[in-house]
């Protein structure tokens, strides 16, 4: 059996759950990843130790405001366990980095040599993850296209309710979900903050 290292890049709730397990099913014959999740990381605080692992290198992006929309809903969601009641003041620690990775995917710096996925034509499109594949020398499968993921607690807003019809996910809106939530203003309020209205 050969052992390859995975190692990927990406904010929490960027969907970079779905496109690590599509990675991993992926595999070839007689190959197997060692995956390495550096999560809500910025791209300039990774260390040596972080890199040390050589193989393939992933970073992983969402369109902004429907990450935005899903890292509030779930914030709110959990907040009773992870100890965010002031999710304002999480934002302003969590979305800075944001930024800072997608200015690492035009202008490469620290996470040197990775492949960039763009989970929300991911999720859409059969091409792009065909292309991905490829770029990554893998063999293509839509074994867990459906599969909902365990890690992150599932979807911000229908957790695992739909695993097994992942693909049925209206993930390309929450931007417009959120605008019917309790989270509204804050919403609104953060993507103003950050000149994204």
């Amino acid at each position: 059996m050969i052992h390859k290292h995975l190692t990927t890049l990406a904010m929490a709730r960027s969907g970079h759950n779905f496109v690590i397990q599509n990675i991993l099913s992926w595999q070839k014959d007689r190959e197997i990843y060692i995956h390495h999740n550096l999560e809500s990381i910025s791209p300039k605080d990774l260390t040596p130790n972080h890199l040390q692992h050589g193989g393939k290198r992933v970073i992983i992006y969402r369109d902004f405001k429907n990450w935005l929309a899903s890292l509030i809903t779930m914030s709110y969601r959990n907040r009773a366990t992870r100890d965010l009641n002031d999710i304002p003041t999480y934002l302003k620690k969590v979305v800075p980095k944001y930024f800072d990775i997608i200015q690492e995917i035009k202008h490469p710096q620290y996470f040197p040599n990775a492949v960039p996925i763009y989970y929300d034509e991911f999720f859409l499109s059969r091409e792009y993850r065909k292309k991905m594949c490829e770029e990554l020398g893998d063999e293509y499968s839509e074994e867990m296209i459906d599969h909902v993921p365990r890690n992150g607690h599932g979807s911000s807003f229908d957790g695992r309710e739909l695993d097994g019809h992942g693909s049925k996910m209206s993930v390309l809106n929450r931007h417009e979900q959120i605008l019917a939530s309790p989270q509204k203003d804050l919403y609104l309020k953060t993507l103003k903050e950050y000149g994204q209205i």
